[in-house]
């Protein structure tokens, strides 16, 4: 399960690059799922730590289930800085369905749907009831 974050094609650069920018002084939504400046710093070493993944290969090796789920408008830009999300699972929704993805699109939503559970519990919930019918 994967939730407003490409399976391929992510921006990771680009959102390290934000991340860098923001470390000061990150804004109130980023501290929802961290909850400090301290936790916050995490992201950093993170998004550094995925530059050099080789991500379409691992991605094409993932044998479970999968699902991506992601809002419609979820495009972003984070301390000025174009981060791409519900456009790039756009560009690859053709080869992660030939992998055996099923990429659920929320529309209407940001970046932010993955914090509200009554709309995404109900897709969720249909694709594990399927996977474990």
């Amino acid at each position: 399960m994967l939730g407003g974050w490409p399976p391929l094609g992510a921006p990771y650069a680009g959102i390290l690059q934000a991340t860098r920018l923001k470390q000061a002084d990150p804004e109130p939504s980023s501290l929802k799922v961290l909850r400090s400046k301290d936790q916050y710093r995490q992201w950093e070493t993170w998004y550094a730590s995925m530059l050099d993944w080789p991500e379409a290969e691992s991605v094409a090796h993932i044998a479970c289930p999968k699902m991506a789920f992601f809002g419609g408008e979820g495009d972003l830009v984070e301390a000025g800085i174009p981060i791409r999300i519900a456009s790039i699972v756009r560009e690859h929704r053709v080869e992660l369905l030939r992998q055996g993805w099923t990429v659920h699109e929320i529309i209407g939503q940001g970046h932010g749907v993955c914090m509200a559970p009554d709309l995404v519990v109900p897709p969720v919930r249909a694709f594990l009831d399927e996977v474990f019918a």
